[in-house]
């Protein structure tokens, strides 16, 4: 099969053959101008922005794509390749319906995907739907990071919306949302209900979350959290107005509760807004006016 990846800006591009449409598992090909003109196979080992643990180069005997070339031209990044469509250990390409993902990055350095999304490519028997053109993948095109439902209108009051943005319902019936964190081991999200009093994990039941669960994390509860919420070294940290909290996060469930500041002043601004520095050893928490 021969494809063409076509990403309007200069960043790495991939491309992921997959038996399930996850990432874990699947044999991309990823380009970059920074590492060279010729694209190399990967594999796709787990979800993670530390890019060490999330993807593995194929040894030099498995190197066996065909006329491949990444370059930037006229502003666009512009990927070609042929690859065998059946090779020992690594996913077959079937004549029919194949799981595929594509991917960009923020920048040419090859790190944590700036968007990516799966798709379905159907090659039949004949001629002339094996040879036809590849998908291109361009950022007008591509679906928002926050929903990637394919009929994508803005709201009809939303006119801070920038050019080939969209933004779409992700989840309904919560109680007063406020502050939100990313869970980027599962690109769930974490997010602290103010009318609860508890954070909630929302996630997703399918591949482009169209359908998404708020499920509860129960040793959050009756805490008077409102606002501030952060994950770092394997915890949890949520505030109230006079405390901040933690707990071990491990597999979507919190452990037993921890007092980690206290004796903060109530008054003027209630909600306390927590982020750690970029080595993770200082946490800073704001306070606003105390009125």
């Amino acid at each position: 099969i021969t494809m063409e990846v076509i990403y309007d800006g200069e960043a790495w591009v991939a491309v992921a053959f997959s038996e399930d449409e996850y990432m874990p598992g699947s044999d991309a090909v990823i380009g970059s101008p920074e590492l060279g003109n010729v694209p190399q196979k990967y594999r796709l080992l787990a979800k993670t922005p530390v890019v060490d643990s999330a993807i593995e180069l194929m040894p030099e005997e498995e190197q066996t794509l065909i006329n491949a070339t990444v370059e930037v031209r006229d502003g666009q990044t512009v990927m070609k390749f042929t690859k065998i469509l059946k090779e020992p250990g690594q996913i077959e390409i079937m004549i029919g319906l194949n799981n595929m993902l594509w991917a960009y990055g923020s920048s040419n350095t090859l790190s944590y995907h700036a968007q990516r999304s799966p798709f379905t490519l159907d090659l039949s028997s004949s001629d002339e739907a094996v040879n036809s053109d590849a998908p291109s993948f361009e950022l007008s095109v591509a679906p928002s990071s926050v929903s990637s439902q394919n009929d994508c209108k803005p709201w009809p009051d939303a006119a801070w919306l920038q050019p080939n943005f969209c933004s779409n319902r992700f989840v309904d019936g919560l109680s007063r949302p406020r502050g939100l964190h990313i869970d980027h081991t599962t690109d769930e999200i974490l997010l602290v209900e103010r009318g609860a009093s508890r954070v909630v994990r929302l996630v997703p039941n399918n591949v482009d979350a169209s359908d998404v669960s708020v499920v509860a994390l129960s040793n959050t509860e009756g805490l008077g959290l409102n606002h501030g919420i952060e994950l770092s070294g394997g915890y949890l940290y949520a505030s109230s107005t006079t405390k901040v909290y933690r707990w071990l996060y491990i597999d979507g469930n919190a452990g037993e509760t921890e007092e980690v500041i206290v004796g903060m002043r109530s008054g003027g601004h209630f909600t306390r807004t927590l982020a750690f520095d970029a080595d993770e050893r200082w946490l800073y928490v704001s306070i606003g006016s105390l009125g």
